[in-house]
């Protein structure tokens, strides 16, 4: 398999600013310029120890259930529609290949190009339409948001490359 043949689209949530593109890491508990300010507050937020850094960058594979399992982390474990940062949140989209699993079970990826970014509110608003749109689709065969997200990953997938 060629190293073209390796790289694949992702998609994640980034605080606006902080996507270092080609040279972007994850960390366990924020960006990894702010080591120092977290690894004085670990004891404050209760982590023990230093901050953790991924392998990667964590995201998910830029395709229907990916974007279903990037709506699943962000708004039903995070929370993200009840902590009031979704208007400092972009999505960025980027090129990279794939180098393992992240400690929330998500991709790892490397990038070798951000394909683009935009107010993570856009994504945030048909994410909102969606859900309502399984509340009250009463044909629907899926049995939560998530898989009623996978059911129309095409139109969510069209959507966001219209961005």
């Amino acid at each position: 398999m060629t190293k073209s043949q390796l790289m694949k689209t992702f998609i994640r949530l980034d605080q606006v600013g902080h996507w270092r593109g080609t040279e972007h890491v994850s960390s366990f508990l924020g960006a990894g310029d702010e080591i120092e300010s977290l690894n004085s507050d670990a004891e404050l937020l209760g982590v023990p120890g230093e901050v953790y850094f991924e392998k990667g960058i964590s995201c998910y594979e830029f395709n229907g259930e990916g974007v279903a399992d990037l709506y699943n982390y962000w708004c039903l474990f995070v929370g993200l529609d009840e902590v009031n940062i979704i208007e400092n949140m972009q999505v960025t989209i980027f090129k990279g290949e794939f180098v393992g699993w992240g400690t929330d079970n998500e991709c790892l990826a490397t990038c070798t190009e951000t394909v683009k970014e935009f107010p993570a509110k856009v994504l945030f608003d048909k994410w909102e339409e969606m859900k309502q749109r399984f509340f009250d689709d009463l044909e629907t065969t899926a049995t939560d948001e998530k898989e009623y997200m996978i059911e129309h990953a095409q139109e969510m997938i069209d959507f966001i490359n219209a961005q």
